[in-house]
């Protein structure tokens, strides 16, 4: 029987390869070690999480798999992404993890050290539901894109034609899964970190110690960064 499945999909943090949009201020090591905290955080949050989904993560490039190996959550099923575009790659995930008996299928972005579990808990419930809720959901981000995306089926037509450098990424997504015939569920809204804005809003959220406990190595980077103050 499928297993339902949440994926990250991820980067090797390499310098001059992650959060580029960040540079300048930041120097490309700075982005490349911010984003690999980024990265831990999301795992141990996720490997401590009690939730009916096995969870993978999808990485490029292929060098990455070592290290992605040593830092995935425990048993997580790993993911050579494919394609020469965003929207390429999320078709071909999807693609690989149905044909390897997964279902139903999410994947979740890593620009958001602080998303709660919960949150992605409400992308998977409502694939999951004997009545069939939905056919696709979605965690949509607050600058017009979407930081989560699961389908109870293979929809190749949700990625054919997409582009992602604008951002209506979601609102063109619920047209074409309307087109389709699809029935979609929302997930709760979350903030993904691209721009220096979104950088100083995470610092802001993160300048409480009641957040900053649920993304520490990301707090701790920040700390050293000087986004966020702390007595040391």
């Amino acid at each position: 029987m499928p297993r339902p499945l949440v994926a990250f999909f991820a980067k090797l943090p390499q310098p001059g390869a992650v959060k580029t949009r960040l540079c300048p201020p930041l120097a490309p090591k700075e982005a490349a070690e911010l984003y690999e905290a980024f990265l831990i955080d999301l795992f141990d949050r996720f490997g401590r999480h009690r939730a009916p989904y096995g969870l993978g993560v999808a990485f490029a490039p292929a060098e990455g798999r070592e290290w992605f190996e040593a830092r995935a959550p425990r048993d997580a099923a790993l993911f050579l992404q494919r394609g020469d575009t965003l929207a390429a790659r999320m078709s071909h995930f999807f693609e690989d993890a149905f044909w390897e008996g997964w279902g139903p299928v999410v994947i979740v972005g890593t620009d958001l050290p602080t998303l709660p579990a919960k949150h992605v808990d409400g992308l998977v419930a409502p694939l999951l539901s004997s009545e069939g809720a939905a056919d696709v959901t979605l965690g949509l981000d607050r600058g017009g894109g979407y930081w989560g995306l699961g389908l109870r089926s293979l929809q190749p037509s949700l990625f054919e034609g997409l582009t992602t450098s604008h951002g209506s990424v979601a609102a063109w997504t619920l047209a074409r899964a309307k087109e389709s015939g699809l029935r979609v569920a929302r997930a709760g809204t979350w903030g993904d970190v691209d721009t220096l804005d979104d950088l100083t809003d995470l610092a802001a959220q993160l300048d409480d110690p009641a957040d900053a406990a649920s993304a520490p190595r990301t707090t701790a980077a920040l700390v050293r960064l000087g986004f966020v103050h702390r007595d040391q």
